[in-house]
Order: structure tokens, then C-alpha cells, then sequence
């Protein structure tokens, strides 16, 4: 019976240390994850990859997101350690877009499901240009004109301002609903009128909200008043031409001034313009100083060219203004 109740005993022992020590399952815990993110050029190309690491019994397969049209997936499905392959196409904009490309798994090992992952492909944009027409320098009337038009070619998101260099202030600005664009477009410009007796100068910039550095200009000049006066003396041809000061004289007396003249000389004669009102009366001309050119010209000095023309005392070209109408 002792021989029995120790064999029993020995049993039960042996069996619970068995029980004890059986293995117990480790959780289930498959390798997946993919290269994220990528930078690429704005030219695009063929073969891009990105690799994806899993578990040799891990099967995936990617997708792009939706409304993506530029990404195109080539390879993308696997199994185990692996790479997605796509092609891109040239990112025709200024700024940079991205894509998502997901990929979800499986594991023939288990139902359990395994966390998808992403990789994000940023893509650069172009360089912003600019293109403006006219470009450079131009000269314009001294007229108004409410429409002068510049037209704008650009690949990216721009803004039109003036600076004015000379005049008054306001006398040249951009038209409010044309002072930004997006790629082709227009700047208008209102120019009022020049009634002075000076050139004004004006600089327009178009340059890129992207990049302010990436810009084109114009430099505008408009021209003084139109002359209301003029002064002809034929035959009479001078040794220079442009703007000039003439010191002139009431006749038979009077105190001398300055006015700011336009000389044209050719071989039919002499023009002098001029916007200044002067009084009614006659006048004697003492003197031109070209601005150009700080030499004087009197006209007495020219004068047997034109025997009784123009000498200091002699009135006989010179009758009451206005003269001839500009």
C-alpha cells in the first residue's frame, strides 16, 4: 500500500512540473514600414523608387491618393522586403505638391491586422519668371491716357506697383483691379496730363509674390506740355537744337526774364516753342542758352546771315504773341 500511495504521489508531481514549464505563445509582431518622405525634382521622371521593409510573410500593395494626376505607380504590390516604383511628371508650377502613397499589408501568419503606412512624395516646384511688354524704357505724350497698357506673362502669382521718380505726386498709378495677376495678364496704368513745363519719370515694377527678387521694369517718361507758342524765323538756322532758356525783353522797354524753350533749327529755319503766356507786345530776344550746352547764342552775332533779323534794337521778326498756335 506505501509502495502504491509513493508511486501516486511521484506521479502527480511529475505531471504538475510538465504543466509548469509548457511554452507559452509570444503576440504576433510582423516587420512593415516604408521610406518616407522623398524630395523630388520639378522635372519629374521614370523609376522613382521607395523601399518597403516586411516580414517575409507579409504581403502589400500601395496606392496613390486620389485626384492625383502626376504620380503614376509602376510597381506596387510585394511580398517581404521590397520597393514601390512610379513615375512623375514635371511640376509645371511654382510651388511644390505632394502625394500620398499608401500601402497596406497582410502576414500569412495571422488575421490580426497590420497598421497601413505612408509614404509622402514631395515634389519641388519651377523657378518663377516674369515677362512684362514694353520692357526697358518708353516715352509717352504729355497727354492723358487712363488705359496704357502693359501686358504680363509669368508662370506664377505677381503684383504691379509704380514708383514715381519726378512729378507730382498721384500723376501716374496702376488701376487697382489690375495691379495683381496670375500668370498671363494685363497692368493698367492711368497717366494724367503733363501740363508742366517739365518731363516726368515714373518706374513700374511686375515682380513675383513667390519671389519679390524675380521682377521686370519700365521707365516711363512722359513729356512735358505741348508748346502753346511758337516763334519762326526762316532762313535762320542755329548751331544746336533742344531745350534752351531765352532771355527775352518787352519792347521798347521793359525788364528782361527767362523761359524755358524747345529749339528746332533746320535749313528753313528756326522754331522756338515755348508754353509760357506772355503778355501781348513786342519782344526782342537777347539771348539762347542751350541746356545741353552752356554756350550762349546771341543773336546779334548771327545777324548778317539775315540782314535785319533778330539784332538787339530790331523787332521786325519778332511781332506781338501768340504767335503761331502750338
Amino acid at each position: 500500500m506505501k509502495k502504491v500511495l509513493k508511486s501516486i504521489i511521484l506521479s502527480s508531481l511529475i505531471l504538475f512540473y510538465s504543466c509548469g514549464d509548457k511554452p507559452v505563445d509570444e503576440p504576433f509582431d510582423p516587420t512593415f514600414s516604408v521610406e518616407t518622405p522623398l524630395n523630388l525634382p520639378q522635372a519629374g521622371g521614370q523609376g522613382y523608387t521607395f523601399t518597403v521593409e516586411a516580414s517575409a510573410d507579409v504581403s502589400w500593395s500601395a496606392s496613390a491618393s486620389s485626384g492625383n494626376d502626376w504620380l503614376t505607380l509602376v510597381s506596387a504590390t510585394g511580398k517581404g522586403n521590397g520597393s514601390v516604383v512610379f513615375n512623375l511628371s514635371a511640376n509645371d508650377g511654382t510651388s511644390a505638391r505632394s502625394v500620398q502613397v499608401t500601402v497596406t499589408a497582410s502576414s500569412d501568419r495571422s488575421s490580426d491586422p497590420i497598421p497601413s503606412q505612408v509614404c509622402v512624395v514631395n515634389q519641388y516646384g519651377s523657378d518663377p519668371v516674369v515677362g512684362i511688354d514694353p520692357i526697358g524704357e518708353v516715352e509717352v505724350p504729355a497727354a492723358a491716357n487712363a488705359e496704357y497698357t502693359i501686358a504680363v506673362t509669368s508662370n506664377a502669382a505677381w503684383t504691379a506697383s509704380v514708383a514715381i521718380n519726378s512729378g507730382a505726386t498721384g500723376w501716374i498709378s496702376v488701376t487697382p483691379t489690375t495691379n495683381t495677376g496670375t500668370g498671363a495678364g494685363e497692368v493698367i496704368l492711368n497717366i494724367l496730363e503733363n501740363t508742366g513745363d517739365e518731363p516726368r519719370v515714373a518706374v513700374v515694377t511686375v515682380a513675383t509674390t513667390i519671389d519679390p527678387t524675380v521682377k521686370q521694369t519700365l521707365t516711363i517718361t512722359q513729356r512735358k506740355a505741348d508748346e502753346k507758342f511758337a516763334i519762326f524765323i526762316p532762313k535762320y538756322t542755329m548751331s544746336a537744337n533742344g531745350r534752351a532758356t531765352m532771355n527775352i525783353s518787352p519792347y521798347p522797354t521793359g525788364a528782361a526774364q527767362n523761359i524755358s524753350v524747345e529749339v528746332f533749327s533746320d535749313a528753313s529755319g528756326t522754331t522756338i516753342g515755348f508754353a509760357e503766356t506772355l503778355s501781348a507786345g513786342d519782344y526782342l530776344i537777347n539771348s539762347i542758352t542751350f541746356d545741353a550746352n552752356p554756350a550762349i547764342i546771341f543773336f546779334y552775332q548771327h545777324g548778317p546771315t539775315l540782314p535785319g533779323c533778330c539784332r538787339p534794337g530790331d523787332t521786325s521778326a519778332i511781332p506781338p504773341l501768340p504767335l503761331i498756335p502750338g
